[in-house]
């Protein structure tokens, strides 16, 4: 007989930015994160307590958008110290580069939070998808250019693709053989836990 194959769970982006900005702070400062963000908080806190038997992955291209993401937010609060409205963001953008120091800080920032994915046995992928997939996923799901990269590895691979992303949860239960599912979800489907 087979030993039966571990499910494979796609963490996307929301939930690594929300490990990444909280997993590491006080728990009185974790109290005032979002619900949303609470939830992924939990999942990591499941994963930590090795209550799942499933495999969790993620990708280098998660990773790359969340430095865009944390790049993005350093440059906006400069834009405001400066006294410029947030609204000029798309413009101002490119005037404010970083030194070395600062491409150093952010690089260790995202650093971080691999050094936590690695602790936890959450695999890192450097992933490659066929054009057509992603464009079959853009114009039969309406779903963003970013949203269809991940989700063209994750339904070529994985069994669950893990999101905060509300519009994703709310329109697109399932994407071919992938099933899309919040954070706080996973812990109810019994073959992903261990038992």
């Amino acid at each position: 007989m087979k030993a039966r194959e571990r499910k494979r769970v796609y963490l996307d982006t929301s939930i690594l930015g929300h490990w990444l900005l909280y997993y590491a702070v006080p728990e009185e400062k974790r109290d005032k994160a979002t619900s949303n963000a609470k939830k992924s908080l939990v999942l990591l806190d499941q994963i930590q307590k090795g209550w799942f038997s499933c495999r969790f992955e993620t990708s280098d291209f998660a990773l790359a958008e969340l430095l865009q993401a944390v790049r993005d937010d350093l440059v906006a609060n400069k834009i405001k110290r400066d006294g410029h409205s947030p609204v000029y963001f798309s413009r101002l953008r490119d005037y404010y580069a970083f030194d070395k120091d600062q491409i150093e800080d952010l690089e260790a920032y995202i650093g971080q939070l691999e050094d936590l994915l690695d602790e936890i046995n959450v695999v890192v992928y450097e992933i490659w998808i066929e054009l057509d997939t992603v464009s079959y996923l853009i114009t039969n799901y309406a779903i963003d250019s970013s949203d269809a990269v991940h989700l063209a590895w994750a339904e070529r691979w994985c069994d669950y693709f893990a999101t905060g992303d509300l519009r994703l949860l709310k329109t697109k239960p399932k994407i071919g053989k992938l099933t899309i599912v919040p954070p706080s979800g996973l812990h109810t489907l019994k073959e992903l836990r261990k038992t």
